[in-house]
């Protein structure tokens, strides 16, 4: 199904990142699961049943991975995001900040939304170096998209 998967580190440079064979098994993993109801007390001392959503934010205790087909979520993001059309996702584009990209624990099956400019411009980044790399489809780590920005910039100058 997909190429490659990165060693262990998150920060490695995109030649290690993006090398080694891909096991995608859903290993049964254990997810902590929010509670989507609490209980709270009315005015008059009794108790009800009030149901509430749950939080969208995933608290497991592994770190989220995303399953990008290159080809597809590129056209995506920059249609969605690029709306100046200078392959660049800035604060000048109008788009809505929000995509939804399938999740590497679950094989593509379920989608998380990687939200806003600096991680939806990361996002397009890493994939322009797994496309240099020759993949078609990588396993990317939301760490490596909300790296600090010092960091990062530092790393790409040292690395690439």
């Amino acid at each position: 199904m997909a190429d490659t998967q990165h060693t262990g580190d998150v920060h490695a440079p995109p030649s290690e990142y993006y090398s080694g064979p891909l096991a995608l098994k859903s290993a049964g993993i254990n997810r902590s699961r929010s509670r989507n109801y609490q209980f709270h007390a009315q005015q008059d001392d009794t108790q009800s049943k009030v149901r509430r959503r749950g939080s969208i934010d995933d608290k497991s205790r592994h770190p989220r991975r995303f399953l990008i087909d290159i080809a597809t979520i590129e056209q995506a993001i920059l249609e969605q995001e690029d709306t100046n059309g200078d392959y660049q996702i800035t604060i000048e584009d109008s788009g809505p900040k929000v995509l939804k990209v399938p999740t590497a624990a679950s094989n593509g099956n379920r989608t998380m939304e990687i939200r806003g400019t600096y991680m939806l411009s990361n996002l397009l980044q890493e994939m322009a170096l797994a496309k240099d790399c020759g993949l078609r489809q990588v396993v990317i780590d939301e760490d490596r998209l909300s790296e600090n920005p010092v960091n990062r910039l530092s790393r790409m100058i040292r690395t690439t």
